[in-house]
């Protein structure tokens, strides 16, 4: 009990003491990992969401755009499968810590880098379009250009495996994210 007390404290001393204010101008780089949930044909599956990363430019202090690609592995069918997406997309302020994001692009499912089998040739991919919104909240910020963040996103796309024969599919993940600004 004493150990857990003072790692609390040691915490809340760095968070306290790292709470800068932050200046978010220019291009900007995020990196985020977490868990989740995936639905796809009326099935759902525990999902590992990693890597997400976001890169763009903050227009001024609360606007910003850029390129969200979240993306993440879940088994179907006793296969591991990989949901993702390329996504043009808006990131705004609403306050000081608090934000919303929200991307339109192309969705695609294929199998995880780890799991392909090259001298079989390459992987399948399959796409379609995809729309994705994330909120998060900046906990922690520290010399004045990086921020530690919660954040929940849905990542929703449509794929098409061929003209007749296409699935819709959902993401719900909870992340910590790192952003440089």
């Amino acid at each position: 009990m004493k150990k857990l007390l003072c790692l609390l404290l040691i915490v809340q001393s760095i968070v306290l003491t790292a709470q800068n204010d932050i200046t978010r101008e220019g291009l900007f780089f995020g990196f985020s990992a977490g868990g989740g949930i995936h639905l796809s044909n009326d099935d759902y599956q525990s999902r590992m969401s990693l890597p997400n990363i976001k890169i763009g430019y903050m227009v001024n202090e609360k606007l910003g755009f850029g390129l969200y690609m979240p993306g993440g592995v879940s088994t179907i069918n006793s296969q591991n499968r990989a949901f993702e997406a390329f996504l043009p997309s808006v990131q705004y302020y609403l306050t000081k810590n608090w934000y919303a994001s929200a991307g339109v692009g192309l969705s695609l499912e294929t199998t995880p880098f780890y799991d392909v089998d090259f001298s079989v040739g390459p992987p399948d991919f399959y796409v379609g379009p995809g729309f994705g919104f994330a909120a998060g909240y900046e906990f922690l910020h520290f010399k004045d250009k990086f921020a530690v963040d919660i954040q929940s996103r849905v990542l929703l796309g449509q794929i098409y495996y061929d003209k007749n024969n296409s699935t819709e599919q959902a993401a719900f993940d909870i992340l910590i994210g790192f952003t440089i600004f």
